[in-house]
């Protein structure tokens, strides 16, 4: 949870002084925490079978690919939403993810954003084994996105949703 602070501290630091920045920065992570505290806790519970459920709708080779290795969403996809993917891109994307977050329901944006980030990996995916997958899964940092995959990415969330309501 506290890698959530970084990007206030990074935007409030710059632009006030340090007395000013640290009440700033506790206010806008508490909102935060307020808005995403239930969010976390019932994507717990039901969000991987709903990724893996709404990942083989759209992509049913992954999915099988994912079960005939071994993997689990849970194996890179904790990591994911438990910091809403603020390890996984610089800040200055990040922003962009979490302004798309923070505008639409939360729950949804993690689940079809993850399905989305999956979809995009997929073809680097399939062409390595599976410990190879894994690590690129739980190292996406190192893959470069530019700024329109950005957006597409963020793109994809609502377009899957409202195809996979349509068909389901």
């Amino acid at each position: 949870m506290a890698d959530i602070v970084i990007p206030f501290f990074h935007l409030f630091i710059e632009d006030q002084d340090t007395s000013r920045a640290e009440s700033s920065i506790f206010c806008c992570f508490q909102k935060v925490l307020n808005k995403i505290e239930t969010s976390l806790q019932s994507l717990q519970i039901s969000s991987f079978g709903q990724i893996l459920k709404i990942l083989k709708f759209f992509d049913p080779e992954i999915c099988s690919y994912f079960e005939n290795n071994g993997i689990e969403i849970s194996m890179f996809g904790s990591k994911w939403l438990h910091c809403i993917f603020i390890r996984e891109f610089p800040l200055d994307q990040w922003y962009r993810i979490f302004d798309a977050m923070i505008a639409i329901d939360m729950n949804e944006f993690l689940i079809y954003f993850t399905v989305s980030l999956i979809r995009f990996l997929r073809d680097r995916i399939l062409k390595l084994d599976d410990c190879d997958s894994i690590i690129l899964l739980q190292n996406i940092r190192n893959v470069r996105f530019y700024t329109g995959e950005i957006e597409m990415l963020i793109g994809e969330v609502s377009y899957m949703k409202k195809r996979y309501l349509m068909y389901t």
